[in-house]
């Protein structure tokens, strides 16, 4: 049977020398022969999904995580140049927080948070470890000192993530399995998170700070974005309580990046720049969930079209600048217009959400500000600093702004829509 021989072929897979190979001298130094069986098994894992439809629950939920483990290898054996799915995992973790599955709102956050609160712990822990002188992995430029006020911040964003005062225990979950289906049926799916999201692609220390934070950052995107298109669907029957409801949860979200971005700024950033080259074109632009939680507060914007357009990760979002879509700004004017009950209330809540969203956007502008002076390019086709400085103004409110239509993306050739509850989260 097909199904004993891909069995076979995933038990061949050890993840525990995997997960050691690459994170001993950083993921950009995995011997090309390794890297190569990765992406052959890839290729073998994805021909077998096209081909079986049908294939018993367990080796399903373990194909899908292969394939999400083993594309950044195929895509880095093919590309040496990393991008920014292949550069954190990003599968992986859509697949932890099953971003491609709906459920029940209040479980949805609640995953979130508790992925959130996972990988604060996971970053806590590596840091206090690596004080303590036992943590053997991305140790280069190791500041004993920078660590020990970087986990008093991160210990501060772990209480505010949990909603309230809690003794943080350092977590572990142990050591990575030998065989890909004990990670891939592991109820909560938290050691598939924990072992394979952060994975360097060098030895430095405050890579892990890097990696971590994107993840972090991506679930609280996540979070924002599902509340954010909630409150326009209750929106549009009138529903102003369940709304208010809705924007206060994406607030909540959103209060969480101000505190994780001031303790990702303990990394000097000549500690940034010994790993910046490794990075290759990886960059928050190719991150669909944050362009779409742009897309549904805000609108498309119209300055972002020709990046999103270049960025073969995103550039069918450009389907969002058609007319008929609703994004939270064109409600909340509709809503004020017609003077809609509640409407103040829901004015109230999504001004919190622009100032929470506001004040992040300058802190990560102030970074690249630090971190890239002008003179140097950005990751993944943008100029850097100065691309950060023609969007982070744009808020929810600015009634000054035009979102450009369809007709005016510039768009030629044909392009799919991916919704975003999709299989390829």
């Amino acid at each position: 049977m097909r199904e004993d021989w891909i069995r076979d072929r995933l038990r061949e897979f050890n993840v525990r020398h995997y997960i050691e190979n690459a994170r001993t001298q950083g993921r950009a130094r995995i011997e090309i022969a390794d890297r190569r069986v990765a992406a052959s098994l890839y290729e073998e894992v994805v021909k077998f999904r096209r081909e079986e439809v049908f294939v018993s629950k367990d080796l399903f939920i373990t194909l899908e995580l292969a394939e999400r483990i083993l594309f950044s290898e195929h895509f880095l054996f093919n590309n040496p140049v990393p991008r920014y799915p292949a550069y954190t995992n990003i599968r992986v973790l859509t697949w932890a927080l099953e971003a491609n599955r709906r459920g029940p709102l209040n479980a949805v956050w609640s995953h979130c948070r508790q992925m959130i609160r996972l990988l604060l712990q996971d970053l806590i822990s590596f840091e206090v470890w690596s004080l303590a002188g036992i943590e053997s992995w991305q140790q280069a430029n190791c500041n004993a000192q920078i660590i020990r006020e970087r986990v008093k911040l991160l210990q501060e964003v772990y209480v505010q993530a949990v909603n309230y005062v809690e003794q943080f225990a350092h977590h572990y979950v142990g050591e990575p399995p030998e065989d890909l289906f004990a990670l891939a049926l592991e109820e909560g799916r938290e050691a598939a998170v924990i072992h394979l999201t952060a994975l360097p692609q060098t030895n430095q220390h405050d890579e892990v700070l890097f990696l971590r934070t994107i993840h972090i950052s991506e679930c609280i995107f996540w979070g924002i974005l599902t509340a954010t298109y909630t409150a326009i669907e209750c929106l549009k029957y009138g529903l102003t309580d369940s709304a208010v409801t809705c924007l206060c949860e994406a607030t909540s979200f959103a209060g969480l990046l101000k505190p994780l971005f001031q303790a990702f700024k303990t990394m000097p950033p000549e500690h940034f720049a010994e790993f910046r080259d490794a990075t290759g074109e990886a960059s928050a632009i190719q991150s669909r969930t944050y362009q779409l939680m742009q897309i549904f507060t805000q609108g498309m914007d119209e300055k972002k079209v020709k990046n999103l357009a270049d960025t073969p990760e995103t550039s069918d979002l450009l389907l969002y600048a058609h007319p008929a879509f609703v994004h939270l700004r064109s409600i909340l004017v509709e809503v004020e217009t017609e003077r809609i009950a509640g409407w103040q209330d829901v004015k109230t809540q999504a001004e919190a959400l622009d100032h929470a969203l506001y004040t992040w956007r300058c802190i990560h502008y102030g970074i690249a500000l630090n971190y890239l002076p002008p003179a140097i390019p950005g990751t993944g086709g943008s100029n850097g600093a100065p691309y950060l400085a023609a969007h982070f103004k744009h808020k929810i409110l600015d009634e000054s702004r035009h979102c450009p239509t369809w007709a005016l993306t510039g768009r030629n050739s044909p392009i799919t829509a991916r919704p975003i509850l999709s299989q390829f989260n």
